[in-house]
């Protein structure tokens, strides 16, 4: 028989070389919600909805006006009028007025005219005249999450390049979705050999059954990816080149097992030499040695040995990283330590607690019970003992993570759209791996000081009226650096039919703002402006926040505000050009301000610049965003 050689064989270190500079562009296809475990999303995920979608008890108890409990004591109840009862999933045309209350499930709707809810434990009943004694005051929305609390319509649920663990696909549920956009890799899979034979058939002498095709498929599926099986080929050159030429046309990358090896009768290195380009061909490993590696029609293929424990090996060693790369996934999973960031205090019982994992760093995410966004910031648990009180910052934990859980390098917290983009481009120039976690200027800032986050956008107005330099000295970041990053035209984002030529005209207007939280950007610039109107009109700042419909009643992202706004459910907010843009709102510009970088991590810095200055960032700015002659600049602290 004749023999065609091996070729010169190849270091495991170089094959690995050779394979990871193949380029593999994942697709984006939509599958139902049910069948998206461990896969990556493909796309940014904003909600379109509020969640909650309405105003809800968070404990059973019972839904009042929070005034009518103020004067209630343990001793000296205050007696309300019970007029009917909620339970969870049903709409109540219940209306609480002063002196009554309705007996309230948790996860009910709340009547309305009530503002809070008395938890059952600290109340009594008198059921023969139909009344329930309050033991304790509450606050207004005291036991109550307000719609959108959790997730704001509009609101960024979740970024490309997230792994959809159990807990996150949960999250995306809870946003009404199903069907979800993923990155997929679809790889063709062909088995090679006159002695194959499916399973199924009847046993023949000399024939084995196909092993390869099941086995290299489940292995594919494990790393997110599609498999599409080409069944078995004969060792002929005609249909050897026809299955492939098929399988190129219809794949990502190809993978053929057997016919690899320098026998005359083994057909794949013929088909990809002459039609392709191979670019190497055995391995100096056992098992692999007879590893074939090439390109056809653009496309990767790799043909593996026969012998199943050698083609799952080498697959796994050499296949797996290429596509995992490709798709950014990581299927191990694993118990990981990890130092705390910050500190922990217990509630005296044994307690699951959410954290997030970033490098060697992890750091509690939890925001209580009823707040699913907990689940789409971890990574997993740390399980606390209930006999201890308190974990403090600095200890080595155990952090137990959820399948599929990839660990960044880095965080950044920010929640300008342009950050997105910014981060995308330092992870390529720094090779590192970056999660984008949502979060105001002041989030942001503590994570910094904190050691949680390593880049967090910041865009803070001092009462001076600069920008950022006064916030960051005053939260202590001292070792971290402010690098000036781009500007930002801010204004007011209107409905179709309000008209703002200044800001006074929102005072007493009976217009309704859809306000930021406390510590966020906008929030900071509003009362900055608002400070001025009053001081014209002999006011406090306190007077006039309450001449504003909508002043308190606050959402926890830009997009939620924009989309309150283009909804309806809102008049105006303070906003950018950019979401002016994207929403198609009306703006009425007010200042331009400062929206820069405070960097914790001085082996990303120089990255950072780089990728700001870079004409990508620059050409992919939205509508009222710039770089400018400071941007790069580094402010030490």
């Amino acid at each position: 028989m004749n023999r065609r050689e091996f070729h010169k064989l190849i270091s495991m270190d170089e094959a690995r070389r050779v394979l990871n500079g193949l380029k593999i562009s994942p697709r984006t296809v939509y599958v139902p919600i049910h069948e998206v475990h461990g896969s990556i999303l493909a796309e940014d995920i904003c909600s379109e909805i509020d969640v909650p979608a309405f105003n809800r008890a968070s404990m059973d108890g019972y839904a009042v006006k929070s005034e009518d409990t103020s004067s209630s004591r343990e001793d000296i109840p205050v007696e309300l009028r019970l007029i009917g009862s909620i339970p969870a999933g049903e709409q109540s045309s219940l209306v609480v007025d002063s002196g009554t209350a309705v007996e309230i499930a948790t996860g009910a709707v709340l009547p309305a005219g009530a503002d809070a809810v008395v938890m059952v434990e600290y109340t009594g009943t008198d059921e023969e005249n139909r009344k329930v004694l309050i033991k304790r005051p509450v606050g207004r929305n005291e036991n109550v999450m307000s719609a959108g609390a959790d997730i704001g319509a509009g609101e960024m649920v979740m970024g490309a390049g997230t792994v959809l663990t159990p807990s996150r696909i949960g999250v995306l549920a809870a946003t009404g979705r199903d069907a979800v956009p993923i990155r997929s890799i679809c790889v063709g899979i062909v088995s090679t050999g006159d002695e194959l034979i499916a399973p199924g058939t009847g046993q023949k002498p000399g024939k084995i059954y196909d092993t390869n095709s099941y086995s290299l498929k489940a292995a594919v599926e494990e790393y997110g990816c599609t498999a599409i099986l080409f069944g078995i080929v004969r060792d002929d050159f005609d249909e050897m080149r026809k299955t492939l030429f098929d399988a190129m046309e219809k794949s990502d990358i190809v993978l053929v097992s057997g016919s690899t090896s320098a026998g005359a009768g083994d057909m794949v290195y013929t088909v990809i030499e002459g039609y392709g380009e191979i670019l190497f061909h055995g391995v100096n490993i056992k098992p692999g040695k007879p590893v074939i590696a090439g390109v056809m029609n653009g496309k990767p293929i790799i043909g593996l040995p026969g012998y199943p424990t050698s083609a799952l090996t080498v697959f796994t060693e050499l296949v797996a990283p290429l596509l995992a790369g490709a798709i950014g996934i990581d299927t191990e999973k694993m118990t990981r330590k990890a130092r705390l960031v910050g500190t922990i205090r217990s509630e005296g019982r044994r307690q699951l607690l959410p954290v997030a994992l970033v490098a060697d760093r992890t750091f509690s995410v939890d925001k209580g019970s009823g707040a699913i966004t907990s689940l789409a910031d971890s990574d997993g648990f740390i399980e606390i003992p209930d006999t201890v009180e308190i974990i403090e910052n600095g200890e080595v934990l155990q952090v137990r993570t959820y399948s599929h859980a990839v660990v960044p390098d880095a965080l950044a917290v920010g929640d300008c759209p342009a950050l997105g983009k910014l981060v995308e481009i330092l992870r390529e120039k720094s090779g590192t791996s970056i999660r984008l976690m949502r979060g105001n200027s002041t989030r942001g800032i503590v994570a910094v000081q904190r050691g949680a986050a390593d880049i967090a956008g910041v865009h803070m107005i001092g009462d001076d009226g600069t920008f950022n330099l006064i916030s960051v000295k005053s939260a202590g970041t001292s070792g971290a650096a402010l690098v000036k990053g781009y500007r930002r035209s801010m204004g007011v984002l209107m409905g179709e039919d309000i008209n703002i030529e200044i800001l006074d005209d929102i005072v007493g207007s009976g217009i309704t703002i859809a306000n930021r939280e406390q510590g966020s950007g906008e929030r900071a610039l509003l009362n900055h402006l608002l400070r001025d109107i009053a001081d014209k009109r002999g006011m406090t700042l306190a007077e006039i926040q309450t001449k504003i419909n909508g002043y308190r009643n606050t959402v926890n992202s830009p997009r939620s505000a924009a989309h309150r706004v283009k909804s309806g459910k809102a008049d105006i907010c303070i906003g950018t050009e950019g979401a002016a843009d994207e929403m198609r709102l009306k703006f009425k510009p007010l200042i331009e301000e400062e929206y820069d970088l405070l960097v914790g991590n001085s082996a990303l810095l120089e990255h950072l610049i780089s990728a700001l200055k870079s004409d990508r960032f620059n050409e992919g700015l939205p509508a009222g965003m710039n770089t400018y002659e400071r941007t790069g600049e580094v402010v030490r602290l």
